[in-house]
Formats: structure tokens, C-alpha cells, sequence
């Protein structure tokens, strides 16, 4: 309770690096063997504040507001309402203004929505840490770390806070974020001098650096603003944030089309001139046009589809931490994935032992030499292999607790993929006497091993064979008796063998499932382990992969080509370093393809920032692996990438649909604005008119077709060329040609309107036809080759039409929007021309789609290009 009162001192000029650890911990009024108690912790975050970095934040609310002002559309609408103002229609005048306020309070709401969306994702992946608080260790988000909190890390962490290390077991850092010094960074206990460099105050360890290996604990000293890393960021700007490629794609659109339109608008201006149309009518021509083709709501929409779909994704188990990564996720062609806990069930257990000579030594090796914790309730903290061990070292009679009485641990060289193995030196503290034991890969172990004359490895070898051709992971276990004044290098050498311990590690039964529909869907699935070959041998033909295993060993033979000659022909790699990822990565992108990559380790961050798609793990990844990733899996699962890339395919084909939709609408309006300018000399439609339809016409429904649910076949397709954008050169015949159906159909009604009774039907008829003409194109642009009546429901689109339609009758019989939009109430046989009309385009392509469907594909449509 006393230290919960206590004052701390400002720890910002405090020589942390130069201070005994004790002395350290007693200025921060910090307990190092139980750390805070959740009160003291709650109390410091109160007076230290989060532990995050100054950072420049998104967008506010006036800034989102007042940036939907600062567009080209706007600007257009601006002079259309002067326009209107100087020709003495005050009532348009107001009308435009309203209009232009809704348009931004709709692009206000599409962007508040993304950057709500963003930020939502950006604490979903926010990144942990591991703490003691009130004697226990604990996991909380590392904005909750606070001064005087025991940091406990373990290679693949990111350091939370700047620290004081208090105990270094191998412990290492990479700080080249901080110092640039590429090597890894020994740490230690002890303090250094007060005026040590930053790079050489091994005592400390710092905000944003990583543990490369090793495991130690750590006193918080410095949080937030007050680290090294914090006041570098006060100091630098924060980068904006950058755009996607479909963001810049559509921007690059709307740049097109304004000056295609200012091209338009010159040729009006020409032609009316040439014609003796009054200038003011020309004027608003030019006008109309402008209003008509800028599709400015294209990249807010955009980026709303783009923020709901990765929502979607979140609930299917993906975090997406990259907007740009989902348009690259429909194209994936191979996906490199490693097995335990994404494949398997990671639930290992051991399955098979073979002692050697006396099981009671094998099980205290297995025990020792192991860094996991048994609670009273069985329940294991640590790597999944060593709970797995110590739960069947505690079942065959072994008790941690009686160990942990007997022998103290005095040494441990840890495990990394490039050693294989792992060894720890145990005192007994009742005799005095010292062994070191060890565990690791068989072929490491037994070569380390000494065998009395007439033994020899052989025998184990067969059978740690025999192990791992039954799918199991083989681990070997020796020992060694120390004399008092042996030398740290001599640890390894020398061994008794003491036997083998097969574990086994179920598929996950939804595995090879998944493995088929990424196949069927024309995606690679590749394994990587690092196992023996055995072993991924037999879990690759349960699921399905072919080719024989290629080894770590064979991968370093292997020139680039040769490796992917080879990989053409094995879907399995075993006994594979991080090394061995990041050049098998690297080999496959050469060849061509988009790649996607799991991986968990702090290893495997260079190979996940390799792969088009880095993908870690949310559960058993390291904080390194997933700073590195596109994307974290929360369930660890394959299955949950294959449900990803077909949520992205998903995406990618909606975003396609709308932007098809509005462009196909808006060149209808410039069809039907210059074509009736051309012919007849006479204005179609009034800014006011077209405004009201790109608002309500063609946004709504272009939303909805955003949430399209996924096409039946969506994952029975080859992935798409990632070369080719949502708009390809096949796209804009499409665009025009549908458009060339409305402005059709809406120029037939004008001129029906002009036969009846004159220019003011006419417009009327071309206004209504040209509303109902595009709400029936979108329902035919819910897929490029299949029939709408064929296709799953899509309610959202259904509620945007009836309310779109709705709008619209209220234009033509509500008489304050009768006088505003220049409508009045249309009689039976009039609305009968303008629905018959307006089914037309409809019509058209839905039959183009039969028909070329079964021209192209004899069994039928649905993967022929309307185009």
C-alpha cells in the first residue's frame, strides 16, 4: 500500500543505465520479484498517461468537413449556382446550394466511416506486452505499460518501454530502429558507466527495439514521449498516410474525366455558339456536363467498400493491418504456410518414448531443459512442444515442484532454428554436482553425443526414422556430468544419449478441406517446416500436397534456378531455417506469381516483408512477426487465408461493380447532355437534375452493389492478373456501351416527349427515364456474365432502389420539389413509356449475357467478359 502513495521522481534525467538494478527498482518504488499491483498500475497510468508515441492523428471532424469543399465537383456546382443566381432562378440557386451541402455531408459521413474503420483495425492489432502484475505474469496492451511494471521478454517481442534489465538469459536486442547498428545487441544485468553512448548501455533495453533471442526481465523506466524512440517522434512529422493503388487508380480516373470534360465543354461551347444558342443556356450546358461526368465520389466510396469488407474479414478471423493488402489478396497464387498451430491443431502431446537405458534421467531432461509452467489446474504456459513434454514428465511421476526444490539452473543456451537444439546446466544443491542436458533435432543431438565402443548412433537414428515416418515430431535428449572447471564451450560436447521422444500434433480437420478449395481456386499451397523430412512427408500427403520433401541442406545446394525448377515439383520443404524461407520466397517471386506467406517467428519477419502478402500469426506469433505481416490470422488458421483471399476476391469483383456502374452513368449523362445539344440545339436536364440523379440514382445503388455477397463461383476461378486494375481496356467498352443503352433509351424519351407535346414533357420523360434506366443497370451489373435472376439476393441493392424510387415520385408530386426540379405528375401512359424504356438497357444486357455465354462457353455463362 505504501508504495501505491509513493511520489515518483521524474525519471527522465534518472542514469537508469549507470544504477544496481535494486537501487533502480527502489527509485521507482518497484518490486521486482511480484512487480505492480493492478491498483499501482492503474494509478501510474493516470499520472504517466498511455505509453504511446506522439503521433500526427487522422483527420478531424472539421478537417474531413471542410476537405469535402475542396473538390472540382463542388467548385462546378459553385458556378452552376451562380450561374443560376445572375439568370434570376434563386429558387435553383438554393436548390444547387442544398444539394452541394448534401453531397459533402455524404462524402463526410463515407470518410468519417473509413477513418472509424481504420482505426478500429489499427487497436485490433495493436501490439502486447508481458508484464508482472500482482505477482503473476500477465499479457496487457503495451499502451497499458507504465513505469516501475516488470517487463518479461522473449525473443520476437518488441520492447514496450525503455528498460532496465534486471535478469539476461541470452539476451539480445536488434536496435537498429534507434542506433543503426545492424549486429544484435548483448544485454546484461550489470550497469555500465553514466556517460556510456546510447549504443553501449548493455543494461538498458529500449522502446521499439527487438528481441532477437534470448529471454530476460526488465524494469520499465521510461514510457511514451519520455523514451529514446518518443522523443525522436516529437521531433519528426508523421509521414501522411499513403493512398492505395486503387485509391490513386480512382483519383487518376476522376482526373480523366474532368478533362475529358473540360474537352466536352469546349465542343458544347462551340457547338452551341455555331447553333445561336443563347450563351447563358450555353453556359449552363457546360454546366450540366461537368456536373454530370466528375465522378468525385469515387475514391471516398472506394475506401468505405474497401473498410467494410475488411471488417467482414475481421469476423472471419483476419486482421487486416494494410488497406493496400486487400487488393493484392484476390491475385495470391501460392501461399507458403508453415504447419504447427496453422495445418495442425498445435496441441502436441507426446505420442511415442524411447529411452534409451533409464526413463527416469530421459524425463528429468525433458523436464529441465524446458522452459514451460504447469498450473494446479494442468493448464501450460510456453512453447507448445515443452508443455507437452513436462505434462508427460508430471504423468510418468515427475514432480516439477520437487525439481524445482533439488536443482537450480545455473546456465541455458536457448533454442534457434540455426542450432537445433537447446541446453541448460543444473546444479543439484544438495551434492554440489553439475550436469548439462540437452534436447533438440536428432541428427544435432546424436552427433554431439559420445557412444561407448561397439554403440553407435545408428540404432537411434532408425528409430527416430521409424517416429518420424508416423508423422511425429522427433526430438533426441543427452546429458553430460560437469567437473567444477569446465569452460562454457565445452557444455554441448561429449553427451550421453538418453533417448527420443516422438510428439504428435493432429491436422486441423477443416486442413486438408482448405488445401483442396485453394486448389480448386488455382492457388499453390506450399509447406514449410522444419521437421524432418519424414515427418512433413506424411503430414503432406494427408493433406494433399505432392512431390517429394526438399531439405534445408538441398535448399542451400541449390542455385536460384534450380530452386525454382524444384519447387515446380515438391508443394513440401522440411527442415528449413528462416534462411531457407526468405531465399525460397524470394525465388518464388522471380518466377512470377503473387505470393503469400505465413510465418510466426521473429526469423521470419524479412520473408513476410518479402511476400506480396506477409501473414502472421495472432495467437502463437511473435510482436516482430506481426509489425512485419499485411495481415494477422486471430485463430491461427490456414483455413481462415483461404476464407481471406476469397473475402478479398470478393472485394476486389464489388469495387469493380460500382465503379463500372457510376462511370457507364456518367457517360450516359454526357451521351444525353451533348448528343440532345447537337441535335436539337436544347437543353436535356438541368445541373440541379443531374446532381440529384448522381446523388441518389447512381449512389445508393452503388453502395449496395459495394456489399454484393460473393459470387457461387467465386473460388472455382483462376486468380486475376495483378497487373490488370479495376478499369483494363476491356473495361471501358463495357462502360460505354451500356452507357450508350441509357442515353439511348433516355434520348428515345425525349423525343417521344418532343412528339407529344413539346420541350417541357420532353425533358420530364428524359428525366424519368434516364433515373429508372440506371437503377435497372445496376441490377445487371451485379455480375459481368451471369444472369441477375440467377443470383443470390442482395437486399441492400433491392432497399436502395425502392428508396431511390420513392425519391423520385416524390420529385413528381411533392409540388416544393415539383417547382425545384421542374417536374410535374406524369399520367399512366406516360409512366408505362418511361418503364418500358427504362427496362430497356436492362434487357439488352442481361440477353448479351446469354448469348455470348453460350457462343464462348457451350456449357453455358458464367465466366465469359461481357466485354
Amino acid at each position: 500500500m505504501a508504495r501505491s502513495m509513493l511520489r515518483l521522481p521524474a525519471a527522465d534525467d534518472q542514469p537508469f543505465h549507470a544504477l544496481p538494478v535494486r537501487e533502480a527498482a527502489a527509485r521507482l518504488g518497484a518490486d521486482l520479484s511480484s512487480g505492480l499491483t493492478s491498483r499501482e498500475a492503474a494509478a501510474r497510468l493516470e499520472e504517466f498517461g498511455p505509453n504511446a508515441l506522439p503521433e500526427a492523428g487522422g483527420p478531424g471532424v472539421a478537417s474531413l468537413l471542410l476537405h469535402q469543399f475542396a473538390s472540382v465537383l463542388i467548385y462546378v456546382l459553385l458556378g452552376a449556382a451562380v450561374l443560376s443566381a445572375l439568370l434570376g432562378d434563386l429558387l435553383e440557386f438554393a436548390s444547387i446550394l442544398v444539394i452541394a451541402v448534401l453531397n459533402a455531408a455524404l462524402g463526410f459521413v463515407q470518410e468519417f466511416r473509413a477513418e472509424q474503420a481504420v482505426r478500429a483495425l489499427q487497436a485490433l492489432s495493436a501490439p502486447g506486452a508481458s508484464v508482472l502484475r500482482d505477482g503473476l505474469p500477465v499479457r496487457v496492451q503495451a499502451d497499458q505499460v507504465v513505469p516501475g511494471d516488470v517487463l518479461l521478454l522473449e525473443a520476437g517481442d518488441i520492447v514496450p518501454a525503455d528498460a532496465r534489465v534486471v535478469e539476461s538469459i541470452s539476451l539480445a536486442t536488434g536496435e537498429a530502429p534507434l542506433t543503426g547498428e545492424s549486429l544484435p545487441v548483448e544485454k546484461l544485468a550489470a550497469e555500465v558507466d553514466e556517460d556510456a553512448d546510447l549504443a553501449e548501455r548493455a543494461s538498458m533495453v529500449y522502446q521499439g527495439t527487438t528481441v532477437v533471442r534470448g529471454r530476460g526481465r526488465a524494469l520499465a523506466v521510461r514510457t511514451g514521449a519520455r523514451t529514446e524512440m518518443g522523443r525522436i517522434a516529437s521531433l519528426v512529422m508523421a509521414e501522411p498516410r499513403q493512398q492505395t493503388r486503387l485509391q490513386r487508380e480512382l483519383s487518376d480516373v476522376g482526373r480523366y474525366m474532368a478533362a475529358v470534360v473540360a474537352a466536352v465543354a469546349v465542343l458544347v461551347f462551340a457547338a452551341g455558339l455555331a447553333r445561336g444558342v443563347d450563351l447563358a443556356d450555353i453556359l449552363l450546358i457546360a454546366a450540366s456536363l461537368a456536373v454530370a461526368a466528375i465522378p468525385e465520389g469515387l475514391p471516398a466510396a472506394a475506401t468505405i467498400v474497401l473498410a467494410v469488407g475488411v471488417q467482414r474479414m475481421a469476423s472471419r478471423h483476419v486482421i487486416v493491418r494494410r488497406l493496400g493488402s486487400v487488393e493484392t489478396l484476390g491475385a495470391v497464387t501460392t501461399i507458403f504456410t508453415d504447419k504447427t498451430g496453422t495445418l495442425t491443431q498445435n496441441r502436441m502431446h507426446v505420442a511415442e518414448a524411447w529411452p534409451a537405458a533409464d526413463e527416469r534421467r530421459l524425463l528429468r531432461a525433458a523436464a529441465l531443459c524446458n522452459n514451460a509452467v504447469l498450473s494446479d489446474a494442468g493448464d501450460g504456459s510456453g512453447d507448445p512442444t515443452e508443455v507437452a513434454l513436462l505434462r508427460y514428465a508430471v504423468a510418468r511421476g515427475f514432480s516439477p515442484e520437487e525439481a524445482a526444490s533439488r536443482f537450480r539452473r545455473l546456465l541455458e543456451v536457448p533454442f534457434d532454428a540455426a542450432r537445433a537444439r537447446m541446453s541448460v546446466v543444473v546444479e543439484d544443491v544438495a551434492t554440489g554436482e553439475r550436469t548439462a542436458l540437452m534436447k533438440g533435432a536428432p541428427e544435432v543431438v546424436l552427433e554431439r553425443c559420445r557412444w561407448e565402443s561397439g554403440e553407435g548412433p545408428g540404432a537411434a537414428a532408425d528409430r527416430g526414422a521409424a517416429m518420424a515416418e508416423k508423422g511425429m515430431r522427433v526430438l533426441a535428449f543427452a546429458e553430460r556430468p560437469l567437473a567444477g572447471d569446465a569452460k562454457p564451450e565445452e557444455v554441448e560436447d561429449g553427451m550421453r544419449f538418453l533417448g527420443l521422444i516422438g510428439l504428435a500434433d493432429p491436422l486441423r480437420e477443416e486442413a486438408p478441406a482448405a488445401v483442396r478449395r485453394a486448389r480448386e481456386a488455382g492457388i499453390r499451397v506450399v509447406m514449410l517446416t522444419g521437421d524432418q523430412p519424414a515427418t512433413a512427408r506424411n503430414i503432406g500427403l494427408a493433406l494433399g500436397l505432392d512431390g517429394e520433401p526438399v531439405s534445408g541442406r538441398e535448399v542451400d545446394r541449390l542455385s536460384p534456378e534450380e530452386l525454382r525448377r524444384r519447387m515446380a515439383s515438391s508443394s513440401v520443404f522440411a527442415r528449413v531455417t528462416s534462411d531457407h524461407k526468405l531465399g525460397i520466397i524470394r525465388a518464388a517471386r522471380q518466377a512470377g506469381g503473387v505470393i503469400a506467406m505465413t510465418g510466426d517467428g521473429v526469423n521470419d519477419a524479412p520473408a513476410l516483408r518479402a511476400a506480396d502478402i506477409g501473414v502472421a500469426m495472432g495467437r502463437g506469433g511473435t510482436d516482430v512477426a506481426r509489425e512485419a505481416a499485411d495481415m494477422v490470422l486471430t485463430d491461427d488458421n490456414f483455413a481462415s487465408i483461404v476464407a481471406a483471399v476469397e473475402e478479398g476476391r470478393t472485394i476486389h469483383a464489388n469495387i469493380r461493380r460500382f465503379v463500372h456502374f457510376l462511370l457507364s452513368c456518367n457517360a450516359a449523362e454526357v451521351i444525353v447532355v451533348f448528343g440532345a445539344l447537337a441535335a436539337a440545339g436544347e437543353t436535356v436536364l438541368t445541373p440541379l437534375q443531374i446532381l440529384f440523379i448522381n446523388l441518389v440514382t447512381d449512389g445508393l445503388p452503388a453502395l449496395a452493389l459495394g456489399v454484393e455477397p460473393p459470387a457461387p463461383g467465386v473460388m472455382r476461378q483462376p486468380p486475376r492478373d495483378p497487373a490488370l486494375g479495376i478499369l483494363t481496356r476491356k473495361s471501358f467498352p463495357t462502360v460505354l456501351g451500356i452507357g450508350c443503352l441509357i442515353a439511348a433509351a433516355t434520348l428515345a424519351a425525349f423525343a417521344a416527349g418532343h412528339a407529344w407535346e413539346g420541350h417541357g414533357l420532353a425533358t420530364k420523360l428524359a428525366f424519368a427515364t434516364l433515373v429508372g434506366s440506371q437503377l435497372g443497370a445496376s441490377i445487371g451489373f451485379r455480375s459481368e456474365t451471369q444472369p441477375a435472376a440467377g443470383l443470390a439476393p442482395n437486399p441492400w441493392l433491392a432497399a436502395s432502389i425502392a428508396l431511390s424510387a420513392a425519391t423520385v415520385a416524390g420529385v413528381f408530386y411533392v409540388p416544393p420539389l415539383q417547382r425545384a426540379f421542374d417536374t410535374s405528375a406524369l399520367s399512366l401512359e406516360q409512366w408505362a413509356v418511361v418503364l418500358g424504356l427504362s427496362l430497356a438497357p436492362l434487357a439488352a444486357v442481361e440477353g448479351a449475357k446469354l448469348v455470348l455465354g453460350r457462343r464462348l462457353l457451350p456449357g453455358g455463362p458464367g465466366r465469359a467478359d461481357l466485354s
